[in-house]
């Protein structure tokens, strides 16, 4: 007996697919992507769960008439030293580049589903599945034998990665090593490993981030594996980040404080007096660039690999981001244009392609190399042809590039269409022909994807302010950030949410690709992350109770102001909108603060927060009758507390809202205005 069901993509593409009742879902799940002709993605019954593949039709309790949905994820790319990792629509993952040093994923192929996460060592790969275990492959020496181990790796939320070895950090922020094991052992410190809440390597040792604030090193002592010089001033560590040799921690004060090597950018105590308000730290593999609260920039390591800026110090105004390769640096200023510095050999030079350099958005290196994705999707390289910048044999294809990674010698843009474009040392992943078929996605469906992905991402971003202060403190390091963000920890870099354009234009900038490469999330998943924070009762990270809910509502509708190319989801629009209505309520009737000490919010900011919702250029269902109710209700004795100005921005704002010209029938106490 077979049975008919109706499969849909999220952009609302449907396709009428049968299966006899003895199949598998995994079969019915090949002939959905064929005839919907797209590629490798998850079958999700009408509640939302995923289908086990392996699971017969008839267990599975499909019906005749069952609407599905097939969520097509987009390709997320990863890459070592020699080889890049990308993981498929329907989390299995794909492999291309040196063989030996992880390119071939054959051997652990099978275990290789519903893959969350990939991080690399220099030639080893590592990816957490979804139940929290841990897959290895690659070359043995560099900590693709996981063996040892295997029974620890439970409940792994996130995994770090020296040149030789892997440490994981499971849900009970404890840690788990393994690799080469002459240099990262951890044995001596791990009574000290708990309660971690992120790690970074160098080439040879890790710094792990407490609950506390402090920081626990290990590993080769010449590569900053021994912080007890500094040990007293590493309190409130708020991130760090490593060069090749070194450390670098940012405290909570904006201060600095490094170790390691001294060549590596170890010493920092000729520009300690300038390492003030620091707002993020790059690194290159021997020296460190520092950005400022006021956009300049203080670099110290290795003068030659780019440890000394001073001759193009007065052009670093106004930076927005720096990328760093193996001796040189890249930095976009405000304008979108780029300035370099560093040694030649890695990819100083920009002269080539100095006038193409406008309007940059991202920049990702190689060891010697450079690629950056201006406003329009093209891709500008430079630097060593042997490091990848020779990009002219696909120039025509990279168009719409969303995010670009990079392995040692090649790089791989991912495009608005889901597809992957390779270039540079074929050796060492520049050539993906092997994979190209596999590497592909529906554009409709992806694009809708990106959507809702770019809205769930920026609600959480401008979210994660548990302090109150207006700083998001993000503690990951770079290519984890943003899932961890959805992990509810606190990810890389801070940004100051001062306003809603300058707040966008971070986030476009610096974090966006690292969203498109880490994970998608179907229109449901976008909703129910954008209220989890809006209602806590929901779940994520706790606040201050007088910041939530209606506060956090009105922040993050006045922040949507300024991203006018993020899509509002309607449903999530109204869950933006009810906590300010039950503000608006409580401030009309005097209420001061409830059982929960949380303050009535101003009337000033609900009308900011609604004309951000105007300007969203979505009207919520809900705000006709939440808003308009609550303003012409006959209980007008709290009007006399209000400035008229205001009263009259949110009248006016509601009435655009909702096309309810009755809003304005109503009259001010102690005002002749109508």
């Amino acid at each position: 007996m077979a049975i008919a069901v109706e499969v849909g993509l999220i952009s609302g593409k449907t396709a009428t697919v049968q299966a006899a009742l003895d199949e598998t879902v995994e079969t019915l799940k090949r002939r959905a992507q064929t005839a919907l002709g797209v590629g490798k993605g998850r079958l999700l019954d009408s509640m939302g769960d995923v289908l086990d593949g392996c699971m017969l039709i008839k267990t599975a309790r499909l019906q005749n008439g069952d609407l599905l949905t097939l969520h097509i994820r987009k390709v997320q790319v990863t890459a070592c030293c020699h080889a890049f990792a990308a993981i498929l629509g329907d989390g299995s993952a794909v492999t291309w580049g040196h063989a030996e040093c992880g390119g071939d994923s054959s051997v652990v192929q099978n275990q290789l589903k519903d893959v969350q996460q990939i991080q690399a060592s220099f030639s080893a790969f590592a990816a957490i599945l979804g139940d929290g275990s841990v897959v290895t492959w690659g070359k043995a020496f560099y900590g693709s034998d996981s063996s040892a181990v295997q029974d620890q790796l439970k409940n792994v939320q996130q995994i770090q990665a020296s040149d030789a070895h892997f440490a994981a950090v499971l849900s009970d922020g404890s840690v788990v090593t393994w690799g080469e094991p002459s240099y990262e052992d951890d044995s001596s410190v791990c009574d000290q490993l708990k309660d971690v809440r992120q790690i970074q390597a160098s080439d040879g040792a890790f710094a792990a981030i407490l609950g506390d604030g402090t920081v626990v090193t290990w590993g080769n002592d010449g590569h900053g594996g021994d912080s007890t010089s500094v040990q007293d001033q590493l309190k409130n560590v708020q991130q760090i980040q490593a060069s090749g040799g070194a450390f670098a921690a940012i405290l909570g004060d904006g201060s600095v404080v490094t170790w390691g090597h001294d060549e590596s950018g170890g010493d920092s105590a000729t520009v300690q007096d300038q390492l003030k308000n620091v707002q993020q730290i790059q690194a290159s593999g021997h020296s460190f660039a520092a950005v400022l609260g006021d956009g300049s920039v203080v670099t110290w390591g290795k003068a030659m690999y780019g440890g000394d800026c001073g001759s193009i110090q007065s052009q670093l105004k106004n930076v927005q981001q720096i990328s760093g390769s193996r001796g040189a640096f890249a930095a976009i200023l405000g304008d979108g244009s780029v300035v370099t510095w560093g040694s030649e050999l890695y990819g100083v030079d920009t002269s080539p392609v100095q006038d193409q350099l406008k309007n940059v958005q991202q920049i990702e290196a190689s060891i010697g190399a450079f690629a950056a994705i201006l406003g329009n999707g093209s891709v500008v390289t430079w630097g060593k042809a042997f490091y990848g910048s020779d990009s002219t044999a696909v120039q025509d294809q990279l168009k719409n590039v969303q995010q670009i990674q990079a392995s040692g010698h090649a790089f791989a843009a991912i495009l608005g269409d889901g597809s992957v474009v390779t270039w540079g040392n074929a050796g060492y992943g520049g050539d993906s022909t092997s994979v190209q078929d596999q590497l592909q996605n529906s554009e409709e469906d992806v694009m809708f994807s990106i959507s809702t992905l770019v809205t769930t991402l920026f609600l959480e971003f401008l979210a994660m302010d548990p302090p109150g202060h207006g700083w998001v403190r993000n503690r990951m390091p770079p290519g984890k950030r943003l899932r961890a963000t959805l992990a509810n920890y606190n990810g890389d870099y801070r940004y100051y949410l001062g306003d809603g354009p300058e707040a966008y234009r971070a986030w476009r900038r610096r974090l966006i690709p690292d969203a498109l490469a880490l994970m998608q999330l179907d229109k449901r998943d976008a909703i129910l992350a954008g209220q989890r924070f809006i209602h806590p009762r929901l779940g994520g990270v706790s606040r201050r109770p007088e910041r939530q809910p209606a506060e956090t509502a009105a922040r993050l509708l006045i922040a949507f102001a300024g991203a006018r190319q993020v899509t509002m989801d309607v449903e999530l629009l109204d869950a933006l909108c009810a906590p300010l209505q039950d503000a608006l309520e409580r401030w009309l009737s005097g209420e001061r603060e409830d059982d929960a000490g949380m303050l009535p919010l101003a009337p000033e900011t609900i009308a900011d927060a609604l004309s951000a919702v105007v300007s969203c250029g979505v009207r919520p269902q809900r705000l006709h009758h939440l808003f308009v109710d609550c303003i012409l209700r006959e209980e007008v004795s709290a009007w006399e507390r209000c400035d008229v100005a205001d009263l009259c921005t949110i009248a006016s704002t509601v009435s655009l809202l909702c096309d309810d010209s009755k809003v304005f029938k109503y009259r001010f106490p102690g005002s002749s205005k109508e």
